[in-house]
């Protein structure tokens, strides 16, 4: 099991941002193991929140580079919702 947090602020464009996520390790026979679980992330502005529910999968690992995607559904302070999709990439150097 992996538990994943980070937390974002700035007093300059008093914009802030925070993720919380767990996986559950699958698939090490396949893939080497995935973490595969949910996340809730918030951004926040000046008058603008916008928080995310979704699920996450973590540590795709090819060669030098490790995977991660998720997707889930957003709200937003104005009311408006659709699909979200999210794909990092970091590479080793």
């Amino acid at each position: 099991m992996t538990i994943a947090a980070d937390v974002s602020l700035s007093w300059i464009a008093t914009s802030d941002s925070a993720r919380i996520a767990n996986g559950w390790r699958v698939l090490e026979e396949m893939l080497g193991g995935i973490y595969i679980g949910p996340e809730v992330r918030y951004f926040g502005s000046d008058g603008y929140p916008h928080d995310r529910l979704g699920m996450h999968i973590t540590s795709m690992d090819t060669k030098d580079n490790e995977w991660s995607a998720a997707a889930g559904w957003p709200r937003d302070s104005a009311g408006r919702s659709s699909p979200y999709v999210r794909l990092s990439i970091l590479t080793m150097i």
